[in-house]
């Protein structure tokens, strides 16, 4: 049986040259740990060129597969809403 995947809504940081970039993701729950430095990509040998830092973590959590189910839809909420 596969064990289930929690994911944690977190802000994640990225600083360069005094400039900071800022973003909203959903990752793994044993990732989500302020202070903790994630980098996205594939795995290479030599050192990642960005880390992200986990600046915040939200309180409510969900499951990877309502997490895929539910990534694109934004793609319709406009045509669902408009009247």
């Amino acid at each position: 049986m596969k064990k289930e995947v929690w994911y944690k809504q977190c802000t994640l940081v990225f600083a360069v040259e005094g400039k900071k970039t800022e973003t909203v993701a959903w990752i793994p729950e044993h990732l989500a740990v302020v202070g903790k430095s994630i980098y996205f990509g594939k795995k290479t040998d030599k050192q990642p060129d960005k880390l992200w830092l986990v600046e915040s973590v939200g309180n409510s959590r969900i499951s990877g597969e309502y997490l895929l189910a539910h990534e694109r839809d934004y793609k319709v909420q406009r045509e669902a809403s408009d009247i």
